[in-house]
C-alpha cells in the first residue's frame, strides 16, 4: 500500500468552505462567467463561440494529447520556439504534477522540494520511494533561499529539483538571478528541475523593484526542465479543469505521455473549446491584466490591516503573487494557528488557512488569497479577527477575555489618473491623510511606471499600474475592476482621454467618477476648459456611470502680489497678467491647491455628494481683498496695475488667434506666452468680472457648497498664512509651467 501524507490544506479548505462567510483562503482569481469571457475581446473568434461549443460531438477528440490549437497557445506563453508537440494538457495542474513525478521519480532516487510548499510536490515523490530532503526559505531573510544549502543537499541519487514558483503559501518568487543560479547547479550534475508555475503570470512590482517577471523555467536554456501550470489560478477558470505540462525535452515528455496515459485517456473537450477560447492574446491578456491589479490592490489593504496592528501581526509582503504568508503574535510568542482559524470560522464565519498545514514549523502563520473582489476581502477582515489578551505557549492558544477589534474600517479603493502632477500629488497626499480609509491606486502611462515620482507613490503604500491611453476599452475595464471612485487629475490638454475611461469605469462597476479639470463653476461659453469638462459630464450621464463634480475655488498661487523688497518674486508666475481687474471689487472663491485633496477625500466618502456638483474652496475674497493681504503680511504695498473687462476680451482674442494660426501643437514651448494669456484670460474674465466662482452663483447652478456640507470639517491654509510662507522664501507649489 502506498502511503500518503494527509493533505491537511485540502482537507482544511473541503471541510469549512462550503460554511465560511468570508472565504480568505482560496488563492484563484476571482472566477469569470462564459458571457464575461465573450465580452472581454468581443472582435476575437466571438460570433460562432457558443454556437459551436454546443454543436461539440460528445466523443474522444482526434489528438489525445489534447486540442492543438490549444497547446499551441500554451506554448506560445512560454516562446515561440516551443513545438506545441512539447505540452499536453491534463485535468488540472494538480494532475499534471503527479504526471510529472509518476513518470520520472521512484525508488532510489532523491528530490530536492522547497519549503515551505504545496504540500503535493512534498508528500509524491516520497510516495513514490523517492527520498526527499527540503531546501527551506527562511523567513528572518524575507522567505530567501541559500544557493550554497541547495549544493550541500546534492547526492549522487539526485534526480529532481522541485520548486513553486511564485511559492505557496509565501507569495514570494525566485527570481530570474535565482532560476539561473539553480540550474546552473542543476546543470553540473544533470538534475531535473521542475517548476510548478500555477500562480504565473500574477505579478505585479514589490517594493523597490520594477516590472521586471521572472521567466518559466523552461525558458532559460536547460533542456532537462519542466514546468505545469493551469487555468484555475491567475486566469479564473477553475471550474473548467485544464493543466498542462511543457519542456523543452522530448525524451521528458515522451515519460510523461505515457504516464498520462495511466490517468486519463484525454481531458474534456468542453474544457479545452472554453480554454482554447479564454487564451486568445487579447482575451487572455485582459483577464491576467485584472488579476494582477486586484491582487496588487488587496496587498495594500491587507498591509493597512498589518500596519494597523504591528504588535499582532507581520509578513514579509507578497512580493508578486495572489497570496499572502501573515505571523501572527502575541507579547512576542507565536498564537496557535490552528485554534485562531478555527474559531475565526465558527464563530466569525471567516476562513483563512492555518501555516501548520504546510508543516509544523509554520505554526503561528496563516495564508490568505488576494484574489478575491476586494470588497470581499474588506468585509472577510472588517467581519472581525477574534483576538484578545492571549496566554499563548506553542501547544495551547486561550482566550482570556476574547474580544473583537473591527480591522481597518471599512475601506475605499480609489483609483487616480495623473497622480504625479501637482493636483494629483494633492489628491493623493489628502487621501493618505484622511481619517477615512483610502485603498489607492494611481494609474500612470506605462512608459512612466518606473519613473522616480512613480516610486514615491510606492514608498507611500499606493499601487501603481501603467496603462495605454489609446488602449482598448476591455484592457482599462479589467484593471478598473475593484475600484469604488476613480479620480481623474489629467491635464486640461487630454481632457478628451477620460472618454475611453468612462466607458471602461461603466464596464468595470466603479461606483463613482470624479473628472477633471480642477476648475470653479461658470455656464458654458465663458471658459473653454470648463465647457470641455462640461462635455465630459454629459458623457457621464449618457453613459449612466455614477458620478461627482468637484469645483474648487481659484488657486492662491494665481493671485500672488510682487512688494517692493522682492520677497515674493519667486512665487510670481512668469507668463500670466497679475493686473486687477476692473475695479478689483469682485470677490471669488480661493483655495491653496495642496488642500485640494483634503476636500476631495471628505467629498468622495459622502453619499449625499454622489451625482451631484459640490463647491470646495477655503475662502472668498477680491483681488482687492488679496492685494490688502499681502499688504498686512509683508508690511509692503504691492504695486498696483488695471486691466479693463474690454482689454481681456482683445487679450483672449488675440492669443487666442495665434494659437489658431500656429503651426505647431498647441502646448508646444513656442506658444506658452499666448496659452497663458488665453486660458488666464478666461479664467479671469469668469472670476473677476462676470463672479462666476462664488458659492452664490455656485448654488444658482445647483452645486452643493462643502461648508454646509462639512461645516465642523477643518479648513485648508489661509492666504495670510500662504502669504507669510511665501515671503519667508517657501515654494508656492505651481500648478502650471507658465
Amino acid at each position: 500500500m502506498v502511503k500518503l501524507e494527509f493533505f491537511a490544506v485540502d482537507h482544511w479548505l473541503a471541510e469549512r468552505s462550503k460554511s465560511a462567510h468570508h472565504n480568505l483562503a482560496h488563492t484563484s482569481a476571482h472566477p469569470v462567467s462564459i458571457s464575461e469571457l465573450e465580452s472581454i475581446a468581443s472582435g476575437e473568434n466571438h460570433d460562432d463561440f457558443l454556437p459551436s461549443l454546443l454543436s461539440q460531438p460528445l466523443d474522444y477528440p482526434a489528438d489525445f494529447a489534447g486540442l492543438p490549437s490549444l497547446r499551441k497557445k500554451i506554448a506560445k506563453l512560454y516562446s515561440d520556439d516551443l513545438p506545441f508537440e512539447n505540452v499536453l494538457t491534463t485535468a488540472s495542474g494538480s494532475l499534471a504534477n503527479f504526471i510529472v513525478f509518476y513518470a520520472l521519480i521512484g525508488p532510489g532516487d532523491h528530490v530536492i522540494v522547497t519549503s515551505p510548499g504545496y504540500p503535493q510536490l512534498q508528500a509524491v515523490p516520497g510516495s513514490l520511494g523517492a527520498e526527499v530532503s527540503y531546501w527551506k526559505a527562511k523567513a528572518n531573510d524575507k522567505w530567501s533561499f541559500d544557493p550554497k544549502e541547495l549544493e550541500g543537499l546534492i547526492k549522487a541519487n539526485t534526480k529532481m529539483i522541485v520548486i513553486n514558483n511564485p511559492l505557496n503559501p509565501l507569495g514570494t518568487v525566485l527570481s530570474d538571478v535565482e532560476l539561473r543560479k539553480i540550474i546552473e547547479i542543476a546543470s553540473k550534475h544533470s538534475i531535473i528541475v521542475f517548476s510548478d508555475e500555477i500562480y504565473r503570470p500574477i505579478f505585479y512590482p514589490s517594493d523597490g523593484d520594477r516590472y521586471d517577471t521572472p521567466p518559466s523555467i523552461i525558458s532559460l536554456g536547460y533542456e532537462n526542465t519542466i514546468a505545469t501550470c493551469a487555468l484555475s489560478k491567475s486566469y479564473s477558470l477553475a471550474v473548467i479543469r485544464i493543466g498542462w505540462l511543457a519542456s523543452h525535452s522530448r525524451n521528458i515528455i515522451e515519460l510523461c505521455d505515457n504516464a498520462r496515459a495511466y490517468c486519463l485517456i484525454t481531458t474534456s473537450q468542453l474544457d479545452e473549446r472554453v480554454a482554447d477560447f479564454a487564451l486568445h492574446s487579447k482575451r487572455s491578456a485582459a483577464i491576467i491584466q485584472r488579476n494582477i491589479l486586484q491582487a496588487e490592490r488587496n496587498k495594500f489593504i491587507v498591509q493597512a490591516f498589518i500596519d494597523k496592528y504591528p504588535d499582532i501581526c507581520s509578513w514579509v509582503a507578497p512580493a508578486r503573487a495572489a497570496m499572502g504568508f501573515i505571523k501572527f503574535t502575541r507579547e512576542g510568542k507565536l498564537v496557535d494557528d490552528v485554534n485562531l482559524c478555527k474559531m475565526l470560522h465558527e464563530e466569525e464565519g471567516v476562513l483563512p488557512v492555518p501555516g501548520t498545514c504546510f508543516g509544523k514549523e509554520f505554526a503561528g502563520w496563516v495564508r490568505i488569497g488576494l484574489g478575491m473582489p476586494s470588497d470581499r476581502l474588506r468585509e472577510g477582515l472588517e467581519v472581525v479577527w477574534v483576538l484578545g489578551r492571549l496566554t499563548i505557549n506553542h501547544e495551547n492558544f486561550m482566550v482570556s477575555q476574547h474580544f473583537k477589534i473591527k480591522m481597518i474600517g471599512e475601506s475605499i479603493a480609489v483609483g487616480v489618473i495623473g497622480a504625479t502632477g501637482k493636483t494629483g500629488q494633492s489628491v493623493v497626499h489628502g487621501l493618505l491623510s484622511s481619517d477615512l480609509n483610502f485603498v489607492i491606486t494611481s494609474f500612470t502611462r506605462k512608459s512612466s511606471v518606473g519613473s522616480a515620482a512613480n516610486q514615491k507613490l510606492k514608498d507611500k503604500g499606493v499601487g501603481v499600474s501603467g496603462y495605454d491611453p489609446d488602449g482598448p476599452r476591455e484592457t482599462l475595464a479589467a484593471q478598473l475592476r475593484g475600484i469604488d471612485v476613480l479620480i481623474s487629475c489629467i491635464t486640461w490638454e487630454h481632457l478628451h482621454q477620460q472618454l475611453n475611461w468612462i466607458d471602461a469605469a461603466k464596464a468595470a462597476g466603479v461606483k463613482r467618477f470624479v473628472p477633471s479639470e480642477w476648475v470653479g463653476p461658470a455656464p458654458r461659453g465663458v471658459i473653454d476648459i470648463k465647457d470641455q469638462k462640461l462635455e465630459i459630464l454629459g458623457a457621464i450621464q449618457r453613459a449612466g456611470l455614477p458620478y461627482t463634480i468637484i469645483d474648487v475655488g481659484c488657486w492662491f498661487q494665481v493671485f500672488v502680489p510682487k512688494i517692493p523688497s522682492g520677497r515674493s518674486d519667486h512665487a510670481h508666475m512668469k507668463y500670466i497678467d497679475h493686473r486687477i481687474v476692473e475695479d478689483g471689487n469682485q470677490r471669488f472663491a480661493l483655495t491653496d491647491v495642496a488642500d485640494v485633496g483634503k476636500y476631495v477625500a471628505q467629498i468622495i466618502g459622502d453619499d449625499r455628494t454622489l451625482n451631484r456638483r459640490v463647491l470646495a474652496y477655503t475662502e472668498v475674497l477680491s483681488m482687492n481683498g488679496i492685494w490688502g493681504t499681502m499688504a498686512t503680511i509683508s508690511g509692503e504695498e504691492p504695486p498696483k496695475d488695471y486691466v479693463s473687462e474690454a482689454e481681456l476680451h482683445q487679450i483672449i482674442e488675440t492669443s487666442g488667434g495665434r494659437l489658431k494660426e500656429s503651426s505647431e501643437v498647441v502646448t508646444h514651448p513656442s506658444n506658452i506666452m499666448d496659452i497663458a494669456q488665453y486660458n488666464m484670460g478666461q479664467y479671469r474674465l469668469s472670476w473677476c468680472v462676470r463672479g462666476d466662482n462664488t458659492p452664490e452663483y455656485a448654488d444658482y447652478l445647483g452645486y452643493l457648497d462643502f461648508w454646509k456640507l462639512f461645516p465642523e470639517f477643518e479648513k485648508g491654509r489661509t492666504l495670510e498664512q500662504f502669504f507669510l510662507h511665501i515671503i519667508n522664501g517657501g515654494s508656492p507649489g505651481y500648478v502650471m509651467a507658465y
